[in-house]
């Protein structure tokens, strides 16, 4: 019998299966009220191994009330990054 939380190994072994020469980058910061967090996620060539190689993103900040929409591009600037199991990348926001 299955139950319906079970694995079907044809799913899994799809998935086991993908290319492992890209890494999944999840960019995370604090909001604008300070509350929540935000994120944005993204797909690098490559597997960082310092903050260094890990490229700054940009966003519109204005949607966020991050910004000004007469000046609203915010840069996110990596300063440190968590394998868990995840790629997880602490950033700083520059308006």
């Amino acid at each position: 019998h299955s139950f319906p939380g079970s694995l079907d190994w044809t799913v899994s072994d799809r998935y086991l299966s993908l290319p492992t020469d890209k890494t999944l980058a999840t960019y995370i910061s604090i909001d604008a009220t300070g509350q929540n967090v935000r994120c944005k996620t993204g797909t690098l060539s490559c597997h960082p191994s310092s903050v260094s190689d890990l490229p700054q993103w940009s966003f519109d900040g204005s949607s966020t009330s991050q910004a000004q929409g007469h000046d609203s591009d915010v840069l996110l600037k990596p300063v440190n990054f968590y394998r868990d199991p995840f790629f997880l990348v602490c950033i700083n926001l520059y308006n």
